[in-house]
């Protein structure tokens, strides 16, 4: 295996693993939370989907990523990116995570992304 076919195995498995977090309840986010003792850090779920976007971004000027698969990680990450800011510091808390429309919106977009895959 090439060391640019086991980034994109990386990039790809990344790529899956945070939609899947991203799309899943807020009661799996918890305790993920939990497992990773990570506190009230919801930001944390963020991270990785960011990372992996930039990752799956040269794959796409490769043509090994498909464009669709990239917007559909992008949007998540747009949506993400839009709750950032210390003025909306009070998103990234374990109670947004079950209470807050914006969480639901970012679940959305991530099932939809994980369709593209």
């Amino acid at each position: 295996m090439t060391s640019s076919s086991s980034l994109l195995n990386h990039a790809r498995t990344t790529l899956e693993d945070a939609l899947r977090l991203l799309a899943s309840s807020p009661q799996t986010q918890l305790a993920y939370l939990s497992e990773h003792e990570l506190g009230d850090c919801a930001d944390e779920l963020a991270l990785d989907l960011y990372d992996a976007v930039i990752l799956i971004e040269q794959f796409v000027h490769s043509g090994e990523v498909s464009e669709g698969v990239f917007q559909a990680a992008k949007d998540v990450d747009v949506q993400l990116h839009r709750m950032s800011g210390r003025e909306q510091s009070n998103l990234w808390t374990r109670r947004a995570l079950r209470t807050s429309l914006h969480w639901k919106e970012v679940r959305r977009l991530a099932k939809k992304a994980m369709r593209t895959l």
